[in-house]
């Protein structure tokens, strides 16, 4: 009997082990599920994912139009310098077409440019 007695002793000691060690898990998955109140869910992570995804599209397409204004502000100002320089050498072309055709013929101003050599050699 003693075999029988020694046996249920230890079998109640290893249960009491057991016992202590189950109540000990059941604690800590308690615990955990109370901290796992406290982290936001899943669909609380994505509502805030597809608000930053918002905001980035928002942020994109704020700078495309930007970036659209800057290259119309840069055309306009390249066609107004273009047509500031056309105009600006419209004077210019007209003068010197004037000077060209005024003169009563080609061979009088040969003979006027002849003239100032002679009398630049005397």
């Amino acid at each position: 009997m003693s075999d029988l007695t020694n046996k249920d002793a230890e079998q109640d000691s290893k249960l009491a082990v057991l016992e202590s060690r189950v109540e000990s898990f059941r604690e800590r998955v308690i615990s955990l599920e109370e901290r796992m109140k406290e982290v936001p869910q899943m669909n609380e992570l994505d509502s805030f994912a597809s608000r930053i995804e918002k905001q980035n599209d928002d942020l994109k397409n704020r700078v495309r139009q930007l970036e659209r204004w800057v290259w119309g502000a840069a055309a306009v100002i390249a066609v107004g310098a273009f047509v500031i320089g056309i105009a600006a050498n419209a004077q210019e072309v007209k003068d010197d077409f004037n000077s060209l055709y005024t003169s009563t013929s080609l061979t009088d101003d040969f003979w006027n440019v002849s003239s100032r050599k002679q009398n630049i050699n005397q």
